[in-house]
């Protein structure tokens, strides 16, 4: 499924280990015109060379005769904001995590699950009851809240049924998926939400119980699965433990608000398979300790209609530490645009930011567009920075990236018409091939 950056991948490593070598590989480019008054000095910007040189870091500039000041940059993502809890934290990742979630919902506005003989700590299978619980809840306007201790649940899907809102006590809740959770469908559920609007979930622990529930990144069980909800919001929760994806996102999801959540040793955190999300915010989030090669925190990964993409997306303050030789802390994929990446922390990540074409088909030359990353910290990645397959029209900018060491700042391949400036770069700087119209300048 990840054929695509496994064949960017091999390239890579090709060219750090042959890159002293005489033999460079070819670049379609078109040369870049700046005047001097674009730039300060060519030493102040990645000089154009009809070579790509991976020990230097040289690149071939490309761009339109504009000059970058005419270039128009996206400043923002327009979504209507909200009192939401993470608005004044939204761009610090020093917030990000279940930590900063404040507060339970008062007892007064829940009914425990305990009510209608759900009990923790045995392994009994309670599906059916907790379905009904839920709908019993809505129908008092109340959370349906899990006590103390541990749960184990199975596919639990709740269908139909506006204003869910469920809760616990934090970590010391957990929903650990059943021993028998595996089925014969490719993706098996914990708990899922289907056409259900304006949905709450928080203070859970979600637990994968991976030791006996058997997955990978093709088959296993998800923990969440929301699935055509608009206004859902999950909060304060953690994931962990799981061999598969934590939260699932299927069909559209409007007004999606994922913070305040920890995400540890699993596959992908939040992954939108097959689905689109609008006007949605993806905030505060700390992930660690992912355990597959290939994971992706948080995945843009398949919309799978061309007229219905991820669009008006913010994902920041998040802290993100993927330990792999993954695609991407954020993966974006076609079709995407009005992606907002800002002051994320990226420790440690294959790239922190990569981008594709829909499922990373070979057979479509297509990638995201108008995609905006700014003032992330990216420490250490162990591939690229930035590792980019079709973007267009991407501006990356005032980007901190250190530490790096097989790879380039910033990796091009078939991209177009992208700004990348004032990012400051301790290492291999932009490399590009089969590129057109990209403006690189001001790169220290």
């Amino acid at each position: 499924m990840k054929n695509r950056f496994f064949v960017l991948l091999l390239v890579c490593a090709v060219l750090c280990f042959t890159g002293c070598g005489e033999s460079k590989p070819e670049s379609n480019t078109t040369s870049v015109e700046l005047s001097e008054n674009d730039i300060e000095t060519n030493e102040k910007i990645d000089s154009t060379s009809e070579e790509n040189d991976p020990q230097t870091g040289n690149l071939d500039s490309d761009s339109t005769s504009q000059s970058p000041s005419d270039i128009p940059v996206n400043s923002e993502v327009h979504i209507p904001t909200s009192n939401e809890d993470f608005m004044d934290t939204m761009y610090d990742y020093h917030f990000a995590g279940m930590k900063s979630a404040e507060g339970r919902v008062d007892p007064a506005d829940y009914i425990s699950v305990t009510d209608f003989g759900v009990l923790p700590d045995t392994d009994t299978d309670y599906s059916d009851i907790i379905i009904r619980a839920v709908k019993d809840a809505v129908s008092k306007g109340k959370y349906l809240f899990f006590p103390e201790g541990i749960y184990y649940v199975k596919n639990v899907k709740v269908e139909n049924v506006d204003n869910v809102k469920i809760c616990g006590a934090g970590e010391k809740t957990v929903l650990m998926t059943a021993d028998d959770a595996v089925g014969e469908v490719k993706w098996d559920i914990a708990v899922g939400l289907y056409n259900c609007d304006n949905c709450v979930v928080r203070d859970l622990t979600f637990d994968g119980n991976n030791g006996k529930v058997a997955g990978d990144t093709s088959v296993g069980v998800l923990q969440l699965r929301i699935d055509n909800c608009s206004n859902a919001s999950v909060f304060g929760c953690r994931f962990q433990n799981n061999n598969s994806g934590n939260i699932n996102v299927v069909g559209h999801a409007e007004g999606l608000k994922v913070y305040y959540c920890d995400f540890l040793n699993s596959d992908c955190s939040i992954v939108v398979m097959p689905g689109y999300i609008t006007n949605g915010y993806i905030c505060n989030n700390f992930i660690d300790g992912q355990e597959w090669v290939w994971s992706e925190p948080i995945s843009l990964y398949n919309a799978p209609e061309d007229d219905k993409p991820n669009s008006n997306v913010v994902i920041s303050g998040n802290d993100i530490r993927n330990h792999t030789q993954a695609a991407g802390g954020v993966f974006i994929t076609y079709p995407s645009k009005d992606i907002y990446v800002q002051n994320n922390y990226f420790y440690k990540c294959g790239a922190a930011v990569g981008s594709g074409s829909r499922l990373q088909s070979e057979e479509d030359d297509r990638g995201p567009w108008d995609v905006i990353c700014r003032d992330n910290v990216i420490e250490a990645p162990t591939w690229h920075g930035f590792g980019l397959l079709y973007a267009t029209g991407w501006t990356i900018e005032n980007n901190t990236i250190t530490n790096i060491t097989d790879g380039f700042a910033v990796y091009l391949d078939q991209c177009r018409d992208n700004t990348i400036k004032d990012n400051s770069i301790d290492g291999s700087r932009v490399y590009q091939v089969g590129c057109s119209g990209n403006v690189i300048m001001r790169n220290n």
